[in-house]
């Protein structure tokens, strides 16, 4: 019985019918038919909270929303004797009840040697005065101390609005043996740092400064602490109609899908489909040497 033939040469998938009809596909577009996205979250019962998440063969990022809240924060006195925490030295805090708007914690997670998700150290956070309900939602730059802008000269390969975790215990959370357990003690872990250490000026001293600084030149309601406070407890939702500052990388208002963009990049995590015969070919030499081929 005469049969289909098909040939792949160069970027160029041919089909040839037993009475001489052809077709032609892109080898990218044969590929992506071959295997469409699926949706399967991998045992995973998602966090509530989160929106949405985003994976590749080496990374999946979640975008974990907090709602809108009034919280009880931990920020630098103007009396402390040092600026940050250092040896020898104590860093002096008070507390402060301060209104927040939503706020989206950018989990980053890279597999392990044993392929399992581990929280990374590249982690981000962002405002936001509405829930995100499309991959073209806008980000803002989030107005609190211990989120870090990088200088210009290495900001290419770093987060773009980074939470510090110099203190967070990766390792602890990484031996959770339980992929459910281990993505939500590290959700938490990753609000804990977030929201609740002490707020100092590590930023400004380690990195480039902080969007809290950045943002109090520009938005009054924030720049002084007792007015913060004091507008919180007149409005405590007060912060939704605040012109927070719209989170940009070179010119390029960033939305959910350009910075899953750019963090993917960053991780060299985003692969593209084959889209020639050479780089199908590859992929049969690599199972072959790998013993997987027959």
């Amino acid at each position: 019985m005469p049969h289909d033939t098909l040939t792949i040469r160069g970027r160029n998938v041919q089909a040839r019918s037993p009475e001489g009809v052809t077709a032609t596909l892109g080898v990218a577009e044969f590929v992506r038919k071959l295997s469409p996205p699926t949706m399967n979250c991998c045992g995973l019962i998602l966090p509530r909270g989160v929106s949405t998440f985003f994976s590749t063969d080496s990374t999946t990022i979640f975008f974990w929303e907090l709602p809108p809240a009034v919280h009880h924060v931990r920020w630098i006195s103007a009396d402390s004797e040092v600026p940050y925490r250092m040896p020898g030295a104590k860093v002096l805090y008070e507390d402060r009840r301060i209104a927040l708007p939503y706020i989206v914690i950018v989990a980053v997670f890279v597999k392990d040697p044993a392929g399992r998700l581990v929280l990374s150290g590249r982690n981000e956070a962002y405002f936001r005065t509405a829930p995100l309900e499309s991959l073209d939602d806008e980000l803002l730059f989030p107005s609190l101390l211990n989120i870090s802008k990088f200088p210009r000269q290495v900001a290419a390969s770093r987060p773009l609005s980074w939470i510090c975790t110099q203190y967070l215990d990766r390792a602890t959370l990484a031996a959770e043996p339980d992929l459910n357990t281990r993505i939500r003690q590290s959700l938490k872990a990753l609000r804990s740092t977030t929201l609740e250490a002490g707020f100092n000026y590590s930023s400004e001293h380690h990195e480039l400064t902080s969007y809290w600084t950045v943002s109090a030149k520009k938005i009054p309601q924030v720049a002084d602490l007792d007015r913060w406070e004091q507008l919180s407890r007149e409005d405590p939702l007060f912060t939704l109609e605040v012109p927070w500052l719209p989170a940009k990388w070179r010119g390029r208002k960033m939305t959910v899908s350009s910075l899953v963009e750019r963090i993917q990049t960053l991780f060299s995590a985003h692969r593209s489909s084959p889209d020639s015969s050479d780089a199908l070919a590859r992929i049969v030499f690599e199972a072959s040497a790998n013993g997987e081929a027959s």
